[in-house]
């Protein structure tokens, strides 16, 4: 993400705010909010960090990780690492939980996510991908998806 295309994209506070992620919360890193969302990466993967790219937000279950503590303590720091504007974990399944603030304060900002499917996922989608869209058509790819993209819906 190069510096003059960077005020294009939202800062993570305005993507949180988005009826999307209206079940977050912010767990730690809140100082950063202000950094600029250039895509979103959602995977569940143990090797995720080789497909991280700088100014994503990263979604994760961390189903892949979860049974690896180190790989857990690693998340936070990696994602810092690679420049990612912030992390979503849906903490509870696979995470025991919100990861420590003190990892996260020193980190990047997270949040605790919900799992929506069907029509009201597919119209609080597709509101978040148009706003990434409308911002930098390149951020979801060059175009919208289409209809066969959501889940349930």
């Amino acid at each position: 993400m190069t510096s003059q295309h960077t005020a294009d994209y939202p800062t993570l506070q305005e993507v949180l705010r988005l009826p999307v992620f209206a079940g977050c919360t912010v767990c730690g890193g809140a100082a950063g909010l202000g950094r600029r969302v250039s895509g979103v990466n959602l995977t569940d993967t143990p090797d995720y960090a080789r497909w991280l790219a700088q100014g994503e937000l990263l979604i994760t279950t961390g189903f892949a990780i979860a049974d690896d503590p180190q790989a857990v303590d690693a998340l936070l720091p990696t994602a810092a690492e690679k420049g990612l504007s912030g992390v979503g974990i849906k903490p509870g399944r696979y995470l025991p939980g919100p990861l420590p603030a003190a990892l996260a304060e020193k980190a990047l900002p997270y949040c605790g996510l919900t799992f929506v499917t069907g029509a009201e996922m597919k119209t609080d989608l597709s509101a978040y991908l148009q706003v990434m869209y409308d911002a930098a058509p390149k951020s979801v790819g060059g175009a919208l998806p289409g209809d066969d993209f959501y889940y349930g819906a």
